[in-house]
């Protein structure tokens, strides 16, 4: 089941980033866990967040951030590529599965909300938000599958590719 992140989820998702086992950390870096961070980031009104929910459970087992503009840290990054960051127009995208829920169709389901709130706020880019490590293959065919482009590499901790969604094919 997926739902919108709300301030009770917020000790739920230190939980959950904290299960990560090492692979998944790495290409979950560099962002911050503790929970202090998480309950600030999810202060700013640019942070929506979906989360996956196990039904037995209700532990979290996987979310996804939209961002409504592009972090600093990114914008010079896609002004590279050509694109004019416009936060009247640009978002990014952040998701996370637990490896046990990969391949359940739970990240196209966090996806698809996540589509459907950048929408619903107007938002016509989805950059991946800090890009992809080169080596998670299986993310990159996920994005790629829900029409992501390739847009360069950048260098960060090892290799990363920077992509972007255009709603409606940019129109």
């Amino acid at each position: 089941m997926t739902k919108l992140f709300t301030v009770e989820d917020h000790l739920k998702l230190f939980h959950y980033l904290h299960s990560f086992d090492e692979q998944n950390a790495r290409f979950f870096a560099p962002h911050s866990s503790d929970l202090i961070s998480i309950q600030t980031f999810y202060q700013d009104p640019l942070h929506r967040g979906w989360c996956g929910v196990d039904d037995t459970s209700v532990s979290l087992v996987g979310y996804a951030i939209l961002r409504l503009d592009i972090p600093a840290h990114d914008r010079e990054r896609m002004a590279g590529y050509g694109f004019r960051p416009d936060s009247r127009i640009d978002a990014s995208f952040a998701p996370s599965v637990a490896v046990a829920y990969r391949g359940t169709g739970l990240a196209d389901e966090l996806w698809f909300r996540v589509l459907r709130d950048a929408k619903d706020y107007g938002r016509r880019r989805i950059f991946l938000w800090g890009g992809v490590k080169a080596e998670n293959q299986r993310a990159i065919k996920f994005y790629e599958r829900h029409g992501f482009i390739r847009l360069g590499t950048f260098l960060h901790e090892g290799e990363n590719l920077d992509l972007v969604y255009l709603v409606d094919g940019g129109n």
